[in-house]
């Protein structure tokens, strides 16, 4: 919402009030930038759109396409008065008024009108853009890079930061990169930053050649950047430079054929370590691990096909990878053979195959198994009902895994006879006493 008709507003508290004198720093308005710096930000941002006289001043009204406007008087010092200040800023209009500054006769800003709250904050916030203002129209790129943070609630935030990045700011350009929805773009821009030496522009630059889409990774020029920042210091960059030396490692180990290499390569490209998250490298590299009798990515692809993971959901290949993984006694392995031979093919008497790896699983000290016991033993599920079973493994659960099975053991108490519940926790009692964690 933009204030209704605000320049008015102000000539008239000029001439009619004089308007009272707000302390005010002093803006620095003094050359700081190269000519060409200079140009290019005048050029951007354009000449008065109109002109207000009201006796004896005369008001320039500028709207630079960036969401406000501002106004300055020619009167008084020159250079002063091209300090520019802010005039109609949303967020800073609305029900509550609107804040307007403008220059007397010797330059100095002042309130046309001003906020009831947040007048002394708002003035200390406007002062900063007044100053930060001047000083990028004299050239000094930091300084519209700088100008917007300020500018964020008044949408033109990108078009300062792209202004700055052109006349050469690395600050501007990294910050500027993030606007950039084109990854080759915003590479190019933050390659633009860092080979000015800005540190963050390194270590982001560096991230993105590792982390960008196939076309444009560059691990060897990742390096490059992720060592200069590194050595000046960067934290980021230093993780980042770790996470790619033990993934160079890894791959240069992997493609010699070394399973435990090839499945931390699969764990790299699951989470996105060093490189795009990639779930078809992971099960690449999972399979090449599984394939050299590796337990533990042999478990990965029975999960994978198990539950139909980035692949079609295939009972029987998981089967057969857990079956391998199983072999080497892992409670996990147990406990996924047996969700196989519960809800797909198996041997004759697979549910009570089932029952077995479960209890297998629970005995190696798997949190999920006893309650899969529970269940199977409360609703028959492919097994004879065994309601004292059912009572003791949610009893064994309620006491060591998950304090919540009690409601399911308290409601299945009912129909069973104290001497049926007095079993069912000796029972319980007995395997935890010869099962402690």
């Amino acid at each position: 919402m933009r204030c209704p008709n605000p320049i008015v507003a102000c000539t008239t508290a000029l001439v009619l009030t004089g308007c009272a004198v707000v302390a005010y720093p002093e803006a620095d308005v003094s050359v700081v930038g190269p000519e060409s710096n200079r140009s290019a930000i005048e050029n951007e941002l354009g000449g008065p759109d109109e002109t207000v006289k009201s006796g004896p001043y005369e008001l320039f009204v500028y709207n630079f396409g960036l969401g406000f406007s501002a106004v300055k008087c020619p009167s008084g010092d020159g250079l002063a008065i091209s300090t520019l200040g802010i005039l109609a800023a949303p967020g800073i209009c609305g029900d509550r008024g609107h804040m307007v500054i403008a220059y007397g006769e010797t330059g100095t800003p002042v309130y046309a009108s001003r906020l009831a709250e947040d007048a002394e904050t708002r003035n200390k916030q406007l002062a900063d853009i007044v100053r930060l203002y001047a000083l990028a129209q004299r050239g000094d790129v930091d300084a519209l890079s700088n100008l917007s943070d300020h500018a964020k609630f008044l949408s033109m935030e990108v078009k300062l930061l792209r202004i700055a990045a052109n006349t050469g700011s690395a600050k501007a350009q990294y910050k500027f990169a993030f606007s950039l929805d084109d990854k080759a773009k915003k590479i190019d821009m933050l390659r633009k930053a860092a080979a000015q030496g800005y540190t963050p522009a390194q270590a982001t630059l560096g991230a993105a050649l590792l982390y960008a889409p196939d076309d444009l990774v560059d691990r060897t020029e990742a390096k490059v950047w992720l060592t200069k920042a590194a050595d000046a210091g960067n934290s980021y960059a230093k993780t980042e430079l770790a996470k790619l030396s033990e993934f160079e490692t890894n791959l240069a180990s992997a493609e010699q054929g070394d399973q435990e290499a090839q499945y931390a390569l699969g764990q790299a490209y699951a989470s996105g370590m060093a490189v795009r998250e990639d779930k078809l490298q992971a099960h690449n590299w999972w399979r090449q691990a599984a394939q050299n009798s590796h337990p533990p990515a042999q478990l990965k692809m029975a999960i994978i096909y198990f539950s139909g993971d980035g692949v079609k959901a295939d009972i029987a290949i998981a089967t057969e990878w857990a079956r391998k993984a199983e072999e080497h006694n892992d409670p996990d392995a147990a406990y996924q053979l047996a969700n196989s031979y519960r809800i797909g093919p198996g041997p004759k008497n697979k549910m009570r195959e089932a029952v077995r790896l479960y209890d297998r699983a629970a005995s190696m000290g798997h949190r999920t198994a006893p309650a899969a016991l529970a269940t199977m033993y409360r609703y028959g599920e492919g097994i004879e009902r065994d309601m004292v079973r059912a009572y003791m493994w949610y009893f064994l659960v309620a006491s060591r895994y998950q304090d919540t099975a009690a409601t399911s053991r308290d409601f299945i108490a009912k129909e069973m006879t104290p001497t049926q519940i007095a079993e069912a926790e000796r029972l319980a009692r007995e395997w935890l006493k010869t099962h402690p964690q």
